[in-house]
């Protein structure tokens, strides 16, 4: 049986309605977990009790955990109090120059503690200790930003476009300023639609200071729902390679296929219960392309023509496009070059590919 559990990057939770049609073809995916659960707690995360999301904490904060997730607590409740502070932080980190930027940094991080200093260990310097907490914060309220704005999404949502366009027309044509209630979901829309490139970037370079150590990062097949996601990769592919990454097909999946977990994962089980060869197949084809031990770009399309009109026409008896919507997912294959190389120097010949979720 194959097995297609992609690294998920540079995510660190399945919290949206968007993500969850790619289990109807993924068996899992490798997460990486910023903050590791507490020792005395079994792990509450459905989709890990259900097997569909492998967690990873290479680097747990151990004796430290809880003054970081008492550091959170604080900056959720109150948010005005550390703005300023987590604003010089983001600035001040991800590309420290000289000794000054560093110890800038780590005071910065100290005063967010409370006071408390980075003293390090005998295995770690007081600059690496910072460099993890910055990374694990940046990480841990971006999760909480993605779990936020899917709320607020679900709250818009009430307001179909037939309500948003009469609502509009009431106030009259060129009314929709930055005082009116309309004008103000508008611009909550096209914040949930495009996330700040410059944020997401420091969130992947984050993602990897955290994946270093972790035996995961060594899958060869990556999954984004990100376009920054894979502009960061294909990025580093670029510079590694000199090459532009070949995409070797696209698979079409349902946009939703549902809100409701416990009847979500019901109807995931019966899914791949109804079609499992066909998925099994379709899965083969995509490992054994992207895993391929020729530098060569492999033949397209990877995945079998007769078995990707199968997949399409049992998609669209299922979740039929006018009620659930579609999303492309689109395989790249990176010739020579693996996305751990961004953390550690290997020898080339490794290929690997990527998965992007497209909107």
């Amino acid at each position: 049986m194959t097995k297609l559990a992609p690294v998920y990057f540079p995510d660190t939770a399945i919290f949206s309605e968007t993500q969850y049609p790619l289990f109807l073809l993924l068996d899992s995916v490798h997460l990486l977990n910023p903050v590791e659960p507490a020792e005395d707690s079994e792990d509450n995360d459905i989709f890990v009790q259900q097997g569909l999301c492998q967690v990873h904490t290479p680097n747990p904060l151990g004796a430290d955990r809880d003054r970081f997730v008492h550091l959170l607590k604080d900056i959720r409740h109150r948010k005005d109090d550390y703005a300023s502070q987590l604003s010089s932080l983001t600035l001040a980190g991800m590309s420290v120059k000289d000794k000054s930027d560093s110890e800038s940094r780590t005071a910065i991080l100290s005063t967010l503690l409370g006071g408390k200093t980075f003293t390090g260990s005998d295995d770690m310097p007081p600059e690496k200790a910072a460099d993890l907490w910055q990374a694990r914060l940046l990480l841990a309220l971006g999760e909480t930003y993605d779990i936020e704005e899917e709320d607020l999404a679900s709250h818009l949502n009430f307001w179909d476009k037939q309500e948003m366009d009469l609502f509009a027309q009431l106030q009259g044509e060129g009314l929709l300023d930055e005082d009116n209630p309309i004008s103000e979901l508008l611009a909550l829309q096209q914040k949930k639609i495009k996330a700040n490139p410059t944020t997401m970037k420091k969130r992947c370079r984050s993602w990897f200071t955290l994946a270093v150590g972790g035996d995961f990062v060594n899958n060869p097949i990556w999954l984004t729902t990100r376009e920054d996601g894979t502009d960061y990769l294909f990025d580093q592919y670029d510079r590694k390679t000199g090459k532009e990454p070949y995409i070797c097909d696209i698979l079409a999946l349902p946009a939703i296929i549902g809100r409701d977990l416990e009847s979500l994962f019901d109807s995931i089980s019966e899914f791949k219960s109804a079609h499992k060869e066909l998925i099994e197949k379709i899965k083969t084809n995509i490992v054994e392309a992207l895993t391929a031990s020729a530098s060569s770009n492999p033949e397209r399309p990877i995945i079998d023509p007769a078995l990707e009109s199968e997949w399409n026409k049992v998609i669209d008896e299922i979740y039929p496009e006018e009620q659930y919507g579609r999303k492309s997912l689109k395989i790249y294959f990176l010739s020579n070059f693996h996305p751990r190389q961004v953390i550690d120097k290997i020898s080339d010949g490794t290929n690997s590919g990527v998965l992007f979720l497209d909107d």
